[in-house]
This record gives C-alpha cells, structure tokens and sequence, in this order.
C-alpha cells in the first residue's frame, strides 16, 4: 500500500484526535497534508509541529489585540517548528480552500454540524475520496453526494461506528441475500430514565454517555435517539435500503457496532471494543485491512445484552422514519430544527422533552419541492432553522 495523502477536517475535535492516533501509529502507511480547526488553533499547531503538514486552516476569523487573524497566526507559527512553511487559511472558506487547493488522496470530515456539508461537497469536488464521520451529509444531500462520488470515481467511506460496520459487513456478503440491516445504539445517558425522570433532565445529565466521549451536541442526540435517527436517514441514503428493512435496537455495551439479517434469517454482525480509531483506520486504509495495533476484544470478558426500542420514550427516532418515508426536503428539516433546538436545550432555554416538539412542529409545516442543488439545500436548511427559531420564541 503506497502512503496516502490525508486532510484531518476538524483535527481538534474527537474524531480528528482519534484520527491523528491512527496516523501517529502507522507513519509508514500515512502523511498528513492538511489540518483544520474550528476557534483551536493552539491545539491544531501542536499537532502540526508534529506532522509538519502543507496547509492548516482555522475556520473562524479572530482579532487579537488589533492584528488581523492570519498576521497574527503567522507570527505565533514562529514559535513552532513548521515556522511560516505552512500554508495557513483563515475565515469562512478555509476549509474549503484548503481542501479544495491541497494535494491529498482522502479527506477525513470530522466536522460536526451542517457545516461539514461543503466540504463533503468539495472533497469529492477535486477529487479526493471522503472517509465520512459527518452524518448531516448524507442525511441532507445523500443523493447529490453519491452522485458526485459516482462521476468522479471516488469511495465514500463512513466512520460512524454503526454505518463502517454495515460497509464492511456487505463486502462480505452477497446484496441478494440481506433481508435487513440492525442498528445498535447504545441509548446513550438516559436510557434507565423514566417518561417522568425525563420531564426533569439537565443539560449535565443528558451528557453523561455511558461509551463514548463525544462533543456536547451529538451526546445529547445520542440521549434523545435523535443522533440514530439521522443514522437511519443516513443508512437508507447510503445502503439503499427502505425503512421498514432498518431496525434499531438498544446494546448498552456498544460493542456489537450492526448487524446484518440475511434471507435465511441468520444474523452478521460486527463485534470490536467501543473506539472509534477502528473504523477511522478501516476507512483510512480501504480496500485493504490492517493491524491496528490497538487492544483487542476479549470474547471471555464480554456480555452482550439488547433491548426493544420505545418508540413513545425515543420519538426522535419515530420522526426519522416517518422524514424517510414522506421523503422529499424533510431530511433537511429535520436536522436542522433538531440543531436548532439542541441549541436551545444547551442554552437552558427549552426542556429535554421539549426537543422533539420543536422538531415535529418544524416537520409539520408545509415542505414542498426538492433540493437539486447546495444552494438549494443551505436555502431549505436556513428556513427551517428560522420556523424552529420562531417557535421557541
């Protein structure tokens, strides 16, 4: 295998830090050209000083003490290794600018949010394959991105533990012979609450993941199951498969990542440690697999456990099925008013439980159209926020 060229989109965060594992381990399968941080350059420079990169990019523009952003960014390179080799990007299209102008093989969009879109976009764009961990691209603009990949010739390769588990599983297998795919979701930290503990949930509660050590956002979508809702948008983008062949059930242990039921009733599944460095690294090093290099499962040491899902306690997850079958530009909606009101829990100005009602009152507005185009979608998306806004007001 020839040494890839790799971009770490959010580089700071916790699939960027997961990734910069993967490469630290395996230098000789590896090189960094890019990294890119959202407000974190300090961090982003120490892992430059490590990697010596082409290019990093900072995502959003600062003042410090009257010196614009990138002076003053240029200055502090000085105190590091890389000095002013490195090609810095600052502001809105730095990201973009920098993926779309740096020689790479692969970008890993470690992203969070609605602003990893463009750069799914663009990294396909100019050419470059795209190992995914930013589920709202294929929740908002699936079609367009496969189609994308598609003409360029380009893999996309997903991350998301649940969704690398699913690829990888139909590598093995035959297509004609699934009959349907099992997402596990860990129910995240208030799966033993009660319909009335619920009413009573705090931003502190709702951020105690049993698993994994994942940013604010996306472990209180892991709580309200809004987070494996937009897995099964993603799964039916992704895999083709229609709703009612995607069943999600709670496996606390997060150790059974999917599993796929064939024709004959049998199941597949794919069972590792709950780290995300293992589906990086798969996606990192496609189509061959390696030694990670990483502890390893101990099947003596293991109890697995699953539980029905209640769809009235996880009516996020019940709102994504029915986005899936009415279709159209819901999708969009429904991630963005789901941004929205996530927002609004954090900032204490909504209940937990109030989530999904911001979400349905949004849904339920009338959404006419497709979105054929970026513009199009970021147009779909910037309304919905807007009426979610409206409500919680």
């Amino acid at each position: 295998m020839k040494i890839k060229r790799i971009i770490v989109a959010g580089s700071t965060g916790s699939i960027g830090s997961s990734t910069i594992d993967v490469i630290r381990k395996n230098p000789d399968l590896f090189k960094i050209a890019g990294l890119s941080c959202n407000t974190n350059w300090q961090k982003m420079f120490v892992q430059a000083d490590e990697f010596l990169p082409e290019a990093v990019a900072v995502s959003v523009g600062f003042e410090n003490d009257g010196v614009n952003s990138h002076k003053f960014l240029k200055q502090e390179s000085r105190n590091y290794t890389f000095k002013d080799n490195i090609k810095i990007y600052v502001g809105t299209n730095a990201l973009v600018d920098m993926v779309r102008e740096t020689k790479a093989d692969l970008v890993v969009n470690g992203v969070s949010g609605v602003s990893g879109l463009l750069v799914s976009f663009w990294t396909l764009m100019s050419g470059k394959d795209l190992a995914l961990a930013n589920k709202e691209s294929i929740v908002m603009a699936g079609e367009l991105l496969l189609d994308m990949a598609k003409k360029k010739e380009r893999e996309i390769l997903p991350i998301d533990s649940e969704h690398s588990a699913v690829f990888n599983l139909m590598r093995i297998l035959d297509r004609s012979s699934i009959d349907e795919i099992v997402l596990t979701a860990s129910g995240g930290a208030l799966r033993d609450y009660t319909a009335e503990q619920l009413n009573n949930v705090t931003v502190a509660d709702a951020l105690r993941h049993p698993t994994w050590k994942m940013g604010k956002k996306i472990t209180i979508d892991s709580a309200s199951m809004a987070n494996k809702g937009l897995e099964v948008i993603e799964a039916n983008k992704l895999f083709s498969f229609s709703p009612e062949k995607l069943k999600v059930v709670i496996h606390p242990q997060s150790i059974v990542h999917s599993l796929i039921r064939t024709k004959d009733g049998m199941l597949y599944g794919q069972i590792g440690k709950p780290d995300m460095r293992l589906p990086i690294q798969n996606a990192l090093t496609y189509p061959e697999i390696r030694d990670t290099g990483f502890s390893r499962l101990l099947l003596d040491d293991v109890t697995l456990e699953f539980r029905k899902i209640d769809f009235q306690k996880y009516r996020m997850l019940s709102l994504a099925y029915s986005v899936i079958e009415e279709g159209g530009v819901l999708p969009i909606v429904y991630n963005a008013a789901n941004e929205v009101a996530v927002s609004m829990f954090i900032e204490e100005k909504i209940k937990f439980v109030d989530i999904p009602d911001v979400v349905e009152q949004c849904l339920s507005k009338n959404w006419q159209g497709k979105a054929l185009s970026i513009e199009d979608i970021m147009d779909v998306d910037l309304r919905a926020r807007k009426i979610s806004e409206e409500y919680i007001r």
